[in-house]
């Protein structure tokens, strides 16, 4: 996971950003990469 990913939800979800449109994947890209998902 990434440190700065609660950060920059909690700055989203202030400038107003709709919450149901934040998607977090808790795995992180490591493990995104393991399940050969694209990064592009």
């Amino acid at each position: 996971w990434c440190g700065q990913s609660p950060a920059s939800i909690r700055a989203l979800l202030t400038m107003g950003y709709p919450e149901n449109k934040i998607k977090y994947y808790r795995g992180g890209m490591n493990a995104w990469k393991s399940l050969g998902l694209t990064t592009k």
